[in-house]
């Protein structure tokens, strides 16, 4: 995978992660970038795609790993956009 493509699936991976939880939740309304869900939620969600990277590489799927990959990436970019310094 290029750098491009790997950016490219990150950014769709954010646009599907906005439409999946735009509706209000049990842990607030939006995604991770959303200020209407707490940040120790926004961290559980991190910690939660790290262990199926994680998982991935210790099952060596390979392709399994890179899809949690792109998530991960976009569960960081999320909390990035909504972070208020």
């Amino acid at each position: 995978m290029t750098r491009d493509d790997a950016l490219a699936a990150i950014r769709a991976e954010r646009e599907r992660q906005s439409e999946i939880w735009a509706a209000p939740h049990p842990h607030g309304q939006g995604d991770c970038s959303s200020p209407k869900v707490p940040l120790m939620v926004k961290v559980a969600v991190l910690g939660e795609e790290f262990g199926e990277v994680a998982r991935g590489a210790l099952d060596a799927d390979i392709a399994g790993m890179c899809v949690e990959l792109v998530q991960l990436a976009a569960v960081a970019v999320a909390i990035l956009e909504g972070a208020q310094p």
